[in-house]
């Protein structure tokens, strides 16, 4: 997996044995070799001590990123930028995919909007690279809004997701001055109303429609709402998992972000690429009916494992490991 994959590599640095040998051995096994060479080299204490804690079984128990940074960088881990050497970097070194993203969202600055698919097996690290991307760059433009929804597919609820994503418009709506929310107020109408009540909570005015409307209504309300907000501020939308999205939200996705008629934000889409639903069957999620650039993430290997390693040891220690 991707969390014993570092440590596994960092262990074989450390102690000489092969990355297949040493992941073939039991916990104890490995923290008494790993002990061994601390008692050998005091040097390397502090370094096993954290690869023993990065091994850990129980996820509870393991190291986190702060301990890693103190191990490698002692007091100076509290100066390190971490608008450029971040979390994501100790665990997965994705620096290329990263990069891309970082790509996209430039030519969304520079004014269309723009939409990009990560795509990867499960436990490639899709969420782990998207949620640092939106740390990293919503640290560099704190102007930008970003709306989420995740999908977690239990076949009861139809736009269930969309919920979380209107809950982050209400929450940027609600912090508009009054002569701003008061144009957008009638986007909001009772059908949408109806179906997201959550939008009440921006003005008392706001009523539910006693009529039953069509979820189409509520589709075309929300997507002006979007172009509308869209327009004057700068908009990111994730939505995460769309693989395990109920085929309505499917639908309402391919609608709303129809080329010619999408609202001007970048939006950050990602599925896992072996997983198959009824909904593919309905909508090409690859695609949502247009062409969408994609970033694949490959599955983590020795060399991307040994890379983010050699990135992250201070440079005295990765010598200095080669003599162990």
């Amino acid at each position: 997996s991707l969390h014993d994959a570092l440590p596994i590599l960092l262990a074989e640095m450390l102690t000489g044995l092969t990355a297949r040998i040493f992941a073939s051995l039991l916990h104890e096994e490995r923290r008494s070799v790993l002990s061994a060479i601390a008692a050998r080299h005091p040097a390397y204490k502090e370094l096993c001590t954290l690869c023993i804690e990065l091994l850990e079984p129980d996820p509870k128990l393991r190291a986190n990123h702060h301990q890693i940074l103190h191990t490698c960088y002692g007091d100076d881990a509290a100066h390190i930028d971490r608008r450029t050497q971040s979390f994501l970097h100790v665990f997965s070194g994705r620096f290329q995919e990263f990069s891309a993203l970082e790509d996209a969202y430039q030519q969304f600055m520079a004014g269309r909007p723009y939409p990009l698919l990560i795509e990867g097996a499960a436990g490639s690290g899709k969420r782990s690279l998207c949620e640092e991307f939106l740390r990293h760059i919503s640290a560099q433009d704190p102007s930008l809004h970003i709306l989420v929804a995740h999908w977690a597919h239990d076949g009861l609820l139809n736009f269930r997701a969309f919920d979380e994503l209107v809950d982050g418009l209400c929450a940027l709506l609600r912090k508009l001055p009054a002569d701003e929310l008061a144009p957008i107020l009638p986007l909001c109408t009772p059908a949408l109303c109806a179906l997201f009540p959550t939008l009440r909570t921006v003005h008392p005015d706001l009523k539910e429609s006693r009529v039953l409307s069509p979820p189409e209504d509520a589709l075309y309300a929300l997507q002006y709402l979007l172009l509308h907000v869209a327009k004057r501020h700068r908009l990111l939308i994730w939505l995460s998992d769309i693989d395990q999205a109920d085929r309505d939200s499917m639908r309402w996705i391919a609608r709303i972000f129809a080329p010619g008629a999408r609202p001007n934000a970048f939006l950050l889409l990602s599925k896992t690429n072996d997983h198959v639903s009824a909904q593919d069957e309905a909508i090409d999620i690859d695609t949502l009916g247009y062409a969408i650039p994609t970033v694949r993430l490959q599955a983590v290997n020795e060399k991307l494992a040994r890379a983010a390693i050699e990135y992250w040891l201070p440079e005295d220690i990765e010598n200095r490991t080669d003599t162990i």
